[in-house]
This record gives structure tokens, C-alpha cells and sequence, in this order.
């Protein structure tokens, strides 16, 4: 057999090493590059989680892109008119949404008459978030866990009373879940929104509540903490998931995502879902998301899409088989 001589084989080497890199450079400018700045349209007010997470990953988005990525708030009607106002922008992979269960799942179920249709206006990007609700009572009531909480409501149907942050939000679809898991019949009582509905508690109007963004009160002990409906919270990382300590195979978990109009190229849902994924396993965006009690969780397009699909088809299952009414 006959032997190249080293020049040759230099050549062939150089050769294939050039037509590698080559190939390389063509597939990174085959990748989708933002064109102008990128904007996130929060359907929540400034200071709130929703907020906190636009904000938190555009920072990183933009320095990844290189490009600036702005806020946009655009609040009202429990993010109906910031999700109308997103549907209506341009599909250039330019304009974003911050969504979370509320937007894209409960809402819709609650009020089918909203102006947008989460499935048909809009395409998943990437899940940002995985957020265990709190279930919370107030000290007086004496409960130490859930177990005595929930064995004390089926004693006595009806008598303990629940706050939620309205009628359709993830708060009143949390205890509805938790109350057909646990056989126990608890007395709603709807609030225009979070605030109001702690405020309440922490006054003893009312009994109990889930709630996501209470943390402050526990660890102040103006409110006590019983379990959490999901994994583990970071705030509270000794504290037993409902599943574990109450109601086996019970689960609600709230979260985060990032959308985009329905029609917006996939080469742009692809690169921006790739550097969402980069921007989720940085441990400086970790460990600020679990000094607010909220783990990171990124999921491409098809898997945050199948995801959101399961969870809605569940809570809308839940919704006919308890009879709920969203009237208040």
C-alpha cells in the first residue's frame, strides 16, 4: 500500500479542516439574528413576579443578542389587554410576551369571552419558571400541618372560608384542586386580587388561602405556611410538598414563559428558545430567582406547548366535574 507523503496528508487535513469551519460559520449565520431591539410585553404592573421575570432574563437576552431588549407594561383586565395588544404585533420574532398560567391557562378557562385565544394567537418559546403555591392559614386557627388542617375541614364542611385573588385566578383553581383531592368543602371568598385577599388574612377575616408571593408574612409569622403545592419551595426548603405530608398525588405548579405571535418564524422561536435555555442554567439567574422562592425550569417549544396543553385540559376537566362558577 502505497503512503501519502506528509505534505499530502497536511493538504487533505487542512482541506477538511477548512471545510468543517465552513460549514460551521454557514450553519451560525444560518441561525435566526434579531434585526432591531427586542421588546417583552409584561401584562402585569412593575415590581411584580411577572415583571421581575421579563425583566431578569431580557437583561440576559440582550446581552447574549447583543441587541437592546426592552420592557413594555401593558396592564388591565388581569392581563386580558396586554395579551390582545401582544396578538396584534408584528410576528418578526421581535415582539415577545411574558405569559404565565394565569394568562394562558386560567383566565380563558374563566372568561371564554376574552379577546385572545392563548392556542391560536400565540406560539410557545420557552418555559422560564416552576412556582410551588403556598398554602397559608392564619396563626390563630393553631393548625401545625396540613394534615390537622385538612382532617379539621372534613370534620366540619363548609365552615372554614378561603380567600382567592378572584374568581378565575390560579389562586381559586389551586384550592379548588387541593379541595377535590382532599375531600373537604371549603366556603370561597373572592378578592379583587392578592393584596387584598392577605390583607384579610393576616386579619383573621378569613381562614385560609394559597397564595404564591407571601412569603414575607410567614417568615414574619404573621401568617402560618402548611405546605406547598408543588416541589419544594426554596424559601422554604424544610417545608413538606402537599403530595408528600397530606394528599398524595396532589400537584399545582404556577410558572413563567415567554411567547410569541402565532405566526413568528420558527428560526426565530428556535434561536431565541436555544439562548432562553443558556440564560436559565446561569447560576447567578438561579439563585435570584430562589431568593424570590422560585425555581428556574426552562422547556423547548413542543415540551412547554404539550405542557401547557395537559394543564389546561386537566383544570378544565376540574372546572366541569366540581361545577365551578367564576361569577365572582
Amino acid at each position: 500500500m502505497k503512503t501519502q507523503p506528509d505534505f499530502q496528508r497536511r493538504a487533505v487535513l487542512l482541506g477538511a479542516g477548512a471545510a468543517l469551519l465552513a460549514t460551521t460559520n454557514t450553519r451560525a449565520s444560518s441561525k435566526w439574528q434579531p434585526t432591531k431591539p427586542i421588546k417583552i410585553i409584561v401584562t402585569f404592573p412593575p415590581g411584580g413576579n411577572a415583571d421581575l421575570m421579563g425583566r431578569l432574563f431580557g437583561k440576559h437576552l440582550s446581552q447574549s443578542l447583543g441587541i437592546p431588549v426592552v420592557i413594555e407594561n401593558r396592564v388591565g383586565a388581569a392581563g386580558a389587554i396586554g395579551m390582545a395588544y401582544a396578538a396584534r404585533e408584528e410576528p418578526d420574532g421581535h415582539s415577545l410576551l411574558l405569559g404565565d398560567i394565569g394568562t394562558q391557562v386560567t383566565t380563558p378557562i374563566a372568561e371564554p369571552t376574552v379577546s385572545y385565544d392563548p392556542q391560536r394567537d400565540f406560539a410557545a418559546i420557552s418555559r422560564l419558571t416552576s412556582v410551588s403555591l403556598l398554602l397559608l392559614t392564619h396563626p390563630k386557627l393553631g393548625f401545625s400541618n396540613a394534615s390537622e388542617f385538612l382532617a379539621h375541614a372534613r370534620a366540619n364542611p363548609g365552615k372554614l372560608t378561603y380567600a382567592s385573588a378572584g374568581g378565575g385566578t390560579p389562586s381559586r383553581f389551586a384550592m379548588e384542586a387541593l379541595k377535590a383531592a382532599a375531600g373537604v368543602d371549603l366556603l370561597h371568598v373572592p378578592y379583587k386580587g392578592s393584596g387584598p385577599a392577605i390583607v384579610d388574612l393576616v386579619g383573621g377575616q378569613v381562614d385560609c388561602m394559597i397564595d404564591g408571593g407571601s412569603a414575607s408574612m410567614v417568615k414574619s409569622g404573621k401568617l402560618t405556611l402548611l405546605g406547598v403545592t408543588g416541589d419544594r419551595s426554596p424559601a422554604f426548603p424544610t417545608m413538606p410538598a402537599l403530595s408528600e405530608a397530606a394528599v398524595p398525588g396532589f400537584r399545582f405548579m404556577s410558572w413563567h414563559g415567554i411567547f410569541a405571535p402565532r405566526a413568528t418564524p420558527q428560526a426565530a422561536i428556535a434561536r431565541l428558545s436555544e439562548e432562553i435555555a443558556l440564560i436559565g442554567a446561569k447560576p447567578e439567574v438561579v439563585a435570584t430567582l430562589r431568593d424570590l422562592g422560585i425555581n428556574a425550569m426552562t422547556q423547548g417549544p413542543s415540551d412547554f406547548e404539550a405542557f401547557i396543553s395537559s394543564q389546561r385540559q386537566g383544570l378544565r376537566t376540574l372546572v366541569r366535574e366540581r361545577n365551578i362558577r367564576f361569577g365572582a
